[in-house]
């Protein structure tokens, strides 16, 4: 089942910065085809630590700007719902160690994404 992709304007802003033309100028193509693997689960993921049960995954992007591919390219972490993947952050890999859970936690319940509400 194809997933919608949606970004939160921080992730947006964060990208922007990133693909300034002396940065990562190719970062905005290599997010659309990122965009569109993810959205046919053709992307490896893994759980994002310290979010307790909370469905945030992060994910590795090429960076085809400087040739390092995936494995020195860029992180992206995401929050899935049934129908659509809402990108959270994006990063350099080797910037950041891992992204604070507090933090992660925090920008879900803002967005109303997590804790989910409760039935009655």
């Amino acid at each position: 089942m194809r997933k919608l992709v949606v970004s939160i304007p921080d992730f947006d802003n964060q990208v922007k910065a990133l693909s300034k033309p002396k940065k990562y100028p190719k970062l905005p193509s290599d997010l659309k085809s990122f965009k569109q693997k993810l959205a046919v689960g053709e992307i490896a993921s893994k759980r994002a630590r310290g979010v307790s049960s909370a469905p945030v995954f992060g994910a590795r992007v090429e960076d085809s700007s400087t040739g390092v591919g995936k494995s020195g390219g860029f992180r992206v972490l995401y929050f899935e719902s049934e129908d659509k993947y809402i990108l959270l952050f994006i990063d350099r890999r080797r910037e950041l160690d891992d992204w604070p859970s507090d933090m992660i936690l925090r920008i879900l319940k803002e967005l109303g994404l997590w804790p989910p509400e409760a039935t009655n």
